[in-house]
């Protein structure tokens, strides 16, 4: 039955069901609230599957696209970005709270969310703001885009559209420019190749006045590759040595990869020197933001969200150890942290 695309599978009783793939089963369970409860159990039962269990008021041909697109691996994971509010959408909250005062939430944006995936942050911009004018998600992938359009249309949202582009691509239209642009993890898995040019599109779509908003990508130069190997120090060391580490040592499955693909899935993240050395390229007006709240840096911002998640996971011990690594980074001004949240303002016309 493995060989079966996910929509083919059958109902196993009266309330229940399973996919399948080569990354193994996803059993979804019918609870009595109506909601589905799913587990992925991976075909390798060395493989971690996080956030599984999750329980989902998606329907089933959504879970499907999503099962498709993820495997039985990241299915949970996936959704429990959309739907859980201490994961990914803390992040995307965050990154805008530290930068901004609360009026920005009740303007009417046009807002850009370049790299979308399959929407999750997206749906989670349109909470955000609910008085925005649009929202766009552009994304490379036609079967995640499928995903986001799903989910939109799940929740009922009418100020949210989707759009396929290239990396490489020119999207510029007349007459239309963002308020807000957003790469929520994204920039890490451009090519250093793209990032230039990506970053060049971006702001020539972005408003005088208006700010890009990069978080969620790694941070070049932590001393543990969180993101892609789960190695130590590899931030540091050439590329070939580097990728010899990588297959040699990383217990991941990207360890079979080849450089480029490890390049792709965000090994090499980014600085917030080469971010701002791009921009200014572009544009020499280009100002990153301080933080008004949440930290003196952005360093801290992740900080910050990381004992806010922690809180509401009641892990007091582990919130102790964030804590102190984060009055060590407040103390000492060392941009110590593993993932980069900052924010870039245009100079407004005339200024």
């Amino acid at each position: 039955m493995t060989d079966q695309p996910p929509s083919q599978r059958p109902l196993i009783g009266f309330n229940s069901t399973f996919l399948a793939n080569e990354t193994g089963t996803l059993f979804i369970r019918e609870l009595d609230t109506g909601r589905l409860e799913l587990r992925g159990e991976a075909r390798d039962p060395r493989v971690h599957v996080p956030h599984s269990p999750c329980i989902t008021s998606y329907p089933l041909d959504l879970i499907r696209l999503i099962f498709s697109a993820y495997g039985a691996t990241y299915t949970c994971d996936e959704i429990s970005r959309d739907i859980d509010e201490t994961e990914a959408a803390l992040d995307v909250r965050y990154s805008v709270v530290a930068y901004f005062d609360e009026e920005v939430f009740a303007r009417p944006h046009r807002i850009l969310d370049y790299g979308c995936g399959a929407g999750s942050s997206t749906v989670t911009l349109s909470r955000l703001f609910p008085h925005a004018r649009l929202i766009v998600g552009m994304d490379f992938v036609e079967q995640f885009l499928s995903i986001a359009r799903s989910r939109v249309s799940h929740y009922g949202i009418t100020n949210v559209q989707f759009e396929k582009v290239s990396s490489g691509e020119n999207f510029q239209k007349a007459g239309e420019e963002y308020d807000l642009v957003f790469l929520n993890a994204v920039y890490e898995h451009l090519l250093p190749s793209e990032r230039p040019t990506v970053l060049a599109n971006l702001w020539s779509v972005l408003k005088p006045g208006g700010a890009l908003i990069l978080n969620q990508t790694p941070h070049r130069w932590f001393p543990i590759e969180t993101h892609t190997s789960g190695l130590p120090l590899i931030n540091y060391l050439p590329d070939a040595f580097a990728f010899w580490t990588v297959r040699k040592f990383s217990k991941r499955e990207i360890s079979r990869s080849s450089w480029d693909q490890l390049l792709r899935a965000g090994v090499r993240g980014a600085s917030v020197r080469e971010i701002m050395r791009h921009i200014k390229k572009i544009d020499t007006g280009a100002s990153r933001l301080k933080p008004l709240r949440l930290s003196t840096s952005w360093a801290g911002i992740w900080y910050a969200a990381k004992r806010a998640r922690l809180r509401k996971l009641g892990r007091p011990l582990l919130r102790a150890g964030i804590v102190s690594t984060e009055w060590l980074v407040r103390s000492t001004r060392l941009p110590i942290s593993p993932y980069i949240n900052i924010a870039v303002s245009k100079r407004p016309a005339g200024s």
